[in-house]
């Protein structure tokens, strides 16, 4: 089951061709940026993250 989700996230990634992902450094925007990287390559992938004062900052 969770091969065939992967599957389709993958699918997704394909068809958008490009993808900038909001990374927070969680698990969740870790594996999307890493599905991302291995589906698309580094030249079709980017994250950003925000540094702002209300955000609290990960030392």
């Amino acid at each position: 089951m969770l091969a065939e989700k992967y599957k389709k996230l993958t699918s997704i990634l394909r068809e958008m061709e490009s993808v900038v992902v909001a990374f927070s450094g969680g698990v969740d925007s870790t594996f999307l940026l890493k599905a991302a990287y291995d589906t698309l390559g580094a030249d079709h992938v980017l994250a950003v993250t925000a540094a702002l004062k209300h955000i609290p900052q990960v030392s």
